[in-house]
């Protein structure tokens, strides 16, 4: 068989004419940042940790304890190898129930730092502006 007798499956589509993938392919996610495990790091409130389930720039989920949603949450986000390694933060509770906590920080430039330089450890280089 030669090329030209090969059947094209890209023949009949034009520009424009590409499908984005399906809602079952990719899951629904409609965060606007893509999610990390929160290996490493924990949530302190009034002393007591609590565990990240993940975490991203813009928001975390943790265990919860008993918050209700719009609640404004103070606490301290920790690294677990060296507590002195913590950054102070601000969330608004989105979602709460028994079991967890889903909250969106209110950003400072400090959380930024931290956060994306505990991604860069994670994953691989460290980004030069963070060192």
């Amino acid at each position: 068989m030669n090329a030209q007798s090969q059947p094209n499956s890209t023949a009949s589509m034009g520009p424009g004419s590409m499908k984005s993938p399906s809602v079952e392919f990719l899951g629904h996610d409609r965060r606007r940042h893509s999610r990390r495990i929160g290996d490493g790091m924990v949530v302190i409130i009034d002393n007591r940790i609590f565990p990240i389930f993940d975490i991203s720039v813009s928001g975390i989920r943790f265990q919860g304890d008993g918050r209700q949603v719009g609640d404004i949450i103070r606490f301290r986000l920790a690294c677990l190898q060296n507590m002195n390694d913590f950054v102070d933060c601000k969330i608004i509770v989105r979602v709460a129930d028994e079991n967890l906590i889903r909250a969106e920080f209110r950003p400072t430039f400090r959380l930024m730092k931290f956060l994306l330089g505990h991604f860069g450890e994670i994953t691989g280089p460290r980004p030069l502006f963070f060192r």
